[in-house]
């Protein structure tokens, strides 16, 4: 949920970027209504990737479509990597944990956006052959957590 002064804040930005561009309360208040239940900090990606995108004010329909695209891509990439994930955690033989699925999202998304996919399932190709070595070599591999704090 949004806390009011996080669109204020947002609202402004878009007044200096858009020279023209005033709001008053009722539209702030129609804004803030639209956009109460948006992740704050995706709501200010939003209005950034619009900026950078738009040379015209936006109206809320024009921020709405930058907001609904970063959650399409969060639930993508999200399934995407816990099925990479899952791939690590079975030839792991390891329980789900959370610690260690943060720590492999941490990995892929210090990538740029458009190569955390690759970066992801070359992460998980590299896991599993090292994984895959150890069994041939008769080593007992790390844990899956320990393995992917060495990664780099």
């Amino acid at each position: 949920m949004m806390e009011r002064r996080v669109l204020l804040k947002n609202l402004q930005i878009l007044e200096k970027a858009y020279e023209k561009l005033s709001f008053t309360q009722p539209q702030v208040d129609l804004w803030y209504e639209c956009f109460k239940d948006c992740e704050e900090k995706d709501f200010e990606l939003a209005v950034m990737n619009y900026i950078k995108g738009n040379e015209f004010p936006p109206v809320i329909a024009g921020v709405m479509k930058y907001y609904r695209e970063i959650e399409d891509y969060k639930k993508e990439m999200k399934d995407f990597l816990f099925r990479q994930y899952m791939t690590l955690r079975s030839t792991w033989d390891e329980k789900q944990d959370a610690e260690t699925m943060n720590e492999f999202v941490r990995i892929v998304c210090e990538y740029p956006k458009d190569q955390r996919k690759e970066a992801a399932v070359d992460i998980t190709h590299r896991a599993v052959s090292f994984h895959h070595d150890c069994e041939i070599e008769g080593r007992t591999a790390p844990s899956l957590i320990d393995y992917l704090r060495g990664e780099k």
